[in-house]
């Protein structure tokens, strides 16, 4: 039986019907990109919990959504196609004075500070995927993958090393010796 497992944990928990989305369509989920989800999540589980503006000052609140829509979205589309699941998942509860500075927590949890590049990419995943499951199950908006398949996967592994090696060796100023 294909079902949802969770394996993560928060501080609380709530039904997917208490959190509210907030973020409006800051962001889109493809189909393509929610068969990619559905199927990590079914593969390794629901990982992270939702976080959720719950509190101002301290006090409770309805559960707006500051991570996770497009999970929620993406478990209520498995819902209507009979995948079983818990009731309840995980959420980390956040305090926040009001809905402008919810919103500007959902923009600092929707930026991405860390630049992935095909060659961070490609030396972390080479010996953990071939391309065709990296493609398929994954989504990475810094990479084009049709770019990254030329520069990386249609080379031998050794070539590509090499190349990498390359670049980082030291150079030699042939004035004065010194390594550049």
């Amino acid at each position: 039986m294909t079902e949802v497992v969770i394996k993560c944990q928060g501080n609380s928990t709530a039904k997917l019907g208490e959190l509210n989305i907030i973020q409006g369509h800051l962001k889109e989920l493809t189909d393509k990109n929610y068969s990619k989800l559905k199927n990590q999540i079914l593969k390794n589980g629901f990982v992270a919990p939702f976080f959720t503006w719950s509190k101002v000052n301290g006090q409770p609140k309805a559960k707006d959504l500051l991570d996770g829509t497009q999970r929620k979205l993406t478990l209520l589309r498995m819902l209507d196609e009979k995948i079983s699941m818990p009731e309840d998942f995980p959420i980390v509860e956040i305090d926040a004075p009001d809905e402008k500075a919810a919103k500007k927590i959902i923009l600092a949890l929707s930026s991405q500070y860390g630049k992935l590049s095909e060659e961070s990419l490609f030396e972390f995943s080479h010996d953990l995927l071939d391309f065709e499951e990296l493609s398929d199950s994954f989504e990475f908006d810094a990479i084009e993958m049709e770019h990254f398949e030329k520069n990386f996967y249609d080379k031998p592994i050794g070539e590509v090393e090499e190349e990498e090696a390359k670049e980082k060796k030291l150079k030699t100023c042939p004035h004065c010796g010194v390594e550049i």
